[in-house]
């Protein structure tokens, strides 16, 4: 597959313009045993909400996938840090969700034990 921004969708990330379609997705596929090529084509709207007015599950959702990258040490998170997980984490159900409470000692957890193999690597990056 291949993800292309549409002309004005590109203009519109460039420009900071939010309306008008960022994206359209193109799909062409065949049903197995036929040989009839098939086609989709699906305009992606440009629906920006800031991070901050998200769900709050979407936000702990981010939380999660950047503890999974950091475990991995992905390159695309190396200006992130622990307490920025932790901050993510951090909603306003915390105090009622034992779910958030767990993942965010979990992460505690993570952020102590790396903190101790670094330290014993002579302070080399992670």
């Amino acid at each position: 597959f291949e993800i292309m921004t549409t002309d004005q969708g590109a203009a519109a990330i460039r420009d900071q313009f939010t309306t008008g379609d960022l994206a359209t997705i193109s799909l062409q596929y065949e049903v197995p045993g036929t040989e009839q090529p098939l086609q989709l084509h699906e305009p992606c709207p440009f629906l920006f909400t800031p991070f901050t007015e998200l769900d709050p599950a979407y936000r702990f959702s981010t939380a999660v996938a950047l503890f999974g990258s950091m475990l991995k040490h992905s390159d695309f998170v190396r200006n992130s840090g622990w307490e920025d997980v932790i901050a993510l984490a951090s909603t306003e159900n915390i105090k009622t969700d034992p779910v958030q409470q767990e993942f965010i000692h979990i992460v505690q957890e993570a952020r102590d034990l790396y903190t101790k193999l670094k330290k014993k690597k002579g302070g080399q990056k992670d």
